[in-house]
């Protein structure tokens, strides 16, 4: 699919990718999120994995399932929102030196 406007915000390709198929498809297994994605398993884990430290991704069990399900798009404008206000902060502080 690749349309990644949050690659200005840090998002590579893969995790805009795999965010988009979770947000479309909803809760999938990793073995799932292989299949639709066509990413090696491995490299699928390291992009699942930076997307739950950003915070927009969570992993839920089900009947002993491993799901991984996509945060609603306002928790990424959250995600992003605190990202902007730790540029504006570093650039006030720009500022006063300047």
């Amino acid at each position: 699919m690749n349309n990644n406007f949050l690659s200005e915000f840090g998002f590579s390709d893969k995790e805009y990718d795999i965010y988009h198929l979770l947000v479309t498809r909803g809760p999938l297994s990793i073995s799932e999120i292989v299949m639709h994605s066509n990413l090696h398993r491995p490299y699928a884990y390291k992009t699942i994995d930076k997307l739950v430290q950003k915070k927009v991704v969570t992993l839920k069990e089900v009947k002993s399932k491993k799901l991984y399900v996509a945060e609603h798009p306002s928790k990424l404008r959250e995600v992003l929102e605190d990202k902007k206000q730790i540029v504006d902060s570093n650039l006030d502080k720009l500022e006063e030196l300047y």
